[in-house]
């Protein structure tokens, strides 16, 4: 059974998009929700003790394969309905906050507010609350700039030159004595190209 498109499956099956699964398929789900029980009632439960309990129970000798049904359990619990995320990163984010509230717990039940003020501390960094939310940009919201075409120069920041056409005038006489017409000679591409 190939395990992603189990996990696809399986995922699949829990929320409610398909109906059913095979035999075997069903009995690996079972011992896949028993994983997550597990994990859920003690979060830091070792990998060795479910495999020991995997082992009791079911009757599964090799390793390997508990370890994967851990492995497929921990995304689900990642997860859920987001296939597209770093799950690991998922499962240790959610790991340490479990432990934190955990920690938080036992801390307000001995009565040690120092403990207790830690704890939570350590979880609101853990999620970055002492930092400022990424809002994401509404694109589609954005009206683009429409720039209009004018003659205005003042738009710049410019003065207007008054008499303009006197000025242009005066230096048109004055340079245009100097301007001389040169001869040029078109070329022909093809025959520079060539050679």
């Amino acid at each position: 059974m190939d395990k992603r498109n189990f996990l696809d499956k399986l995922l699949d099956y829990h929320n409610g998009n398909i109906q059913s699964l095979t035999p075997l398929e069903l009995k690996h789900k079972q011992r896949i929700d028993y994983i997550i029980e597990l994990k859920i009632h003690d979060i830091t439960i070792s990998d060795k003790r479910i495999i020991s309990l995997i082992r009791t129970k079911y009757n599964i000798k090799a390793p390997i394969t508990i370890l994967n049904d851990i492995t497929i359990a921990e995304r689900i619990l990642s997860f859920g309905k987001n296939k597209r995320i770093d799950t690991d990163k998922y499962w240790i984010r959610y790991f340490i906050s479990e432990t934190l509230k955990e920690a938080i717990r036992i801390a307000r039940e001995k009565g040690d507010s120092y403990a207790m003020i830690q704890g939570a501390n350590t979880l609101g960094k853990h999620h970055l609350t002492d930092k400022e939310d990424d809002i994401a940009v509404a694109f589609d919201r954005i009206v683009p700039f429409l720039p209009e075409i004018t003659t205005d120069i003042t738009v710049l920041g410019l003065k207007p030159i008054e008499n303009l056409e006197t000025i242009k005038n005066s230096l048109l006489k004055k340079y245009s004595k100097e301007v001389e017409d040169i001869n040029y000679e078109e070329i022909n591409k093809e025959k520079v190209l060539s050679e």
